[in-house]
């Protein structure tokens, strides 16, 4: 689930599809994340798509919203509120330039 999940977090992911990739139901997907990671499927892909949305803004000279999009992010504002509640400060406080 976690391979499936880090080859697909620029799309839109669901419950199910997470599930299906190990062939196990919404259900047990839950119990899954929360008894090995303690987390759910989709705050486990939330994160993951901000440490990759960091790395690309250290990495290269895209702007937040090209980074925001190609993370699989629908829109800049969820995902600057998303990266300051997670990394502690803007996208662009994080990659240098405020």
């Amino acid at each position: 689930m976690l391979l499936y999940i880090h080859s697909h977090y620029e799309e839109k992911i669901s419950l199910e599809m997470i599930a299906a990739s190990a062939n196990i139901s919404g259900r047990e997907c839950l119990r899954c994340f929360s008894q090995n990671l303690n987390t759910t499927p989709f705050t486990y892909l939330l994160e993951y798509r901000i440490r990759q949305a960091a790395s690309e803004l250290k990495n290269s000279s895209r702007s937040v919203t090209d980074v925001a999009y190609a993370c699989g992010f629908s829109g800049t504002s969820y995902f600057s509120k998303t990266f300051r509640k997670i990394m502690g400060c803007t996208p662009s406080e994080y990659r240098g330039g405020a």
